[in-house]
C-alpha cells in the first residue's frame, strides 16, 4: 500500500507533484471519480480486523469506502503531516527503492514504526466491526461516475443504493456492526 504510493511518488520528477501526491494520499474521496485522481483508493481495498489483543489490516481488494476506510484516512493523515516533503524528495531523487523509502518515512520521518511494539487493544474490550463492502463490480463504477457527473436538477438529492432509506425502519445487513470480542 505504501509501497504503492512511494513508487507513484518515484515517477514523479517535481517538488509540487509530490507535495501533490502527499495531500491527496490519505483522502479517501480521492477514488478515481469526480476527477479528484485515485490517490486514496487505496484505503478501500483495505479491512480492519481483530487478531488476539492487535488489530490488522487485511488488503481484501476494491471496496466501497464506509467507517473503517475513513478511519484509515484519519490515522493517514496523523502520521502523513510529519513527512517532510522536501526529505521525500531528496530520498526520490537519490532513486532509493520503494522498500527504503517507505522505511525511512515510516521510522525516521513519522515515528510510527518501532520494531516489536504493535498497538494493542484492551484485553475484553468489545468492538463494532464493519462487514467489508466490496464494490460490485466496474459497471456500478462507471454508473456511479456518470450519476457524479451529472449536474444535480433542483428539489432531487442523488442518493448511491446503500444510502437509500424506504423508511421501513430496516437496516441492510451490510450496514449492521457486529460485536468482535
Amino acid at each position: 500500500m505504501v509501497h504503492e504510493a512511494v513508487k507513484r511518488a518515484a515517477a514523479m520528477s517535481t517538488q509540487s507533484a509530490v507535495e501533490d501526491m502527499l495531500e491527496k494520499i490519505c483522502d479517501a474521496d480521492a477514488d478515481g471519480k469526480e476527477g479528484r485522481g485515485d490517490e486514496g483508493l487505496w484505503m478501500s481495498e483495505l479491512d480492519v480486523s481483530k487478531q488476539g489483543q492487535k488489530l490488522v489490516l487485511s488488503h481484501i481488494g476494491p471496496g466501497n469506502c464506509r467507517r473503517e476506510c475513513r478511519t484509515i484516512a484519519k490515522a493517514c493523515d496523523q502520521v502523513m503531516e510529519k513527512v517532510d516533503a522536501d526529505e521525500l524528495v531528496e530520498l526520490l531523487r537519490e532513486k532509493k527503492s520503494a522498500g527504503t523509502t517507505a522505511q525511512r518515512v515510516c521510522t525516521k520521518m513519522a515515528n510510527v514504526c518501532k520494531k516489536g511494539k504493535e498497538p494493542v487493544r484492551p484485553e475484553g474490550k468489545v468492538r463494532k466491526n464493519e462487514i467489508f463492502s466490496p464494490r460490485m463490480n466496474t459497471k456500478d463504477d462507471e454508473l456511479e461516475k456518470l450519476l457524479a457527473g451529472m449536474p444535480a436538477m433542483p428539489g432531487m438529492t442523488m442518493m448511491k443504493g446503500s444510502d437509500l432509506d424506504l423508511g421501513d425502519g430496516t437496516v441492510d445487513e451490510i450496514d449492521q456492526l457486529k460485536d468482535e470480542v
